[in-house]
């Protein structure tokens, strides 16, 4: 069924942890004598590009976050309800949620607010998560773009420099339905020249 077991592993032997086990379970896996954690850690990866085993393995993750999210409104709203309202927690998780689904998105057009200072770019999201400092808020890192010239070579471009926010600086945020290739420079000036459309708009009013 896997290719990969008829191939001799380069790698040293060890066996297959407790948790490969209780996945290979969940998704109803054979761990056949002699597999090593990497053999199994292949058959993994390999069997979640399988419709049938990716159904499973997505379900279970998406309860996993559920309960999650559940445990965190819990703690939010038990910590900080009494000061800042009883549903503070839920409010609080909704936003995360919310913006969290924009780290599964390879770019994204973003117009921001720092200071008096309006900014517009193609972004990727790297990192979002609850700050506790003072009155708990969402906080959100992005990857700005930097484009390369190397002399003598094609130019792209790299996402790299980091810019932490906070939610309510955003002002507007979109997915890009394709995510911008390194090396093409017109598709991501075409993107940026919209990211300042949307910008001028946040600028005048």
């Amino acid at each position: 069924m896997f290719g990969f077991l008829k191939k001799k592993s380069k790698y040293p032997y060890k066996p297959p942890s407790k948790s490969q086990a209780e996945e290979c379970e969940r998704l109803g896996l054979t761990i056949k004598p002699k597999m090593s954690s990497h053999d199994v850690w292949d058959m993994l990866n390999e069997a979640k590009k399988i419709p049938k085993y990716k159904k499973i393995n997505d379900e279970y993750q998406a309860k996993q976050t559920a309960l999650a999210y559940k445990e965190l409104r819990e703690e939010y709203n038990e910590e900080y309800g009494e000061e800042y309202g009883e549903d503070f927690g839920d409010k609080l998780v909704d936003e995360l949620e919310r913006w969290e689904k924009f780290i599964n998105i390879n770019h994204n057009l973003i117009v921001y607010k720092k200071g008096k200072t309006i900014t517009s770019d193609v972004v990727e999201f790297d990192r979002v998560d609850i700050n506790d400092d003072a009155k708990p808020y969402v906080q959100i890192e992005i990857l700005r773009p930097k484009v390369r010239k190397p002399r003598d070579e094609s130019h792209y471009i790299e996402w790299e420099k980091e810019v932490v926010l906070k939610s309510n600086q955003v002002l507007h945020c979109r997915g890009l339905k394709a995510e911008v290739d390194m090396h093409d420079l017109n598709r991501f000036e075409k993107e940026l020249s919209k990211a300042k459309e949307l910008g001028a708009k946040y600028s005048t009013n």
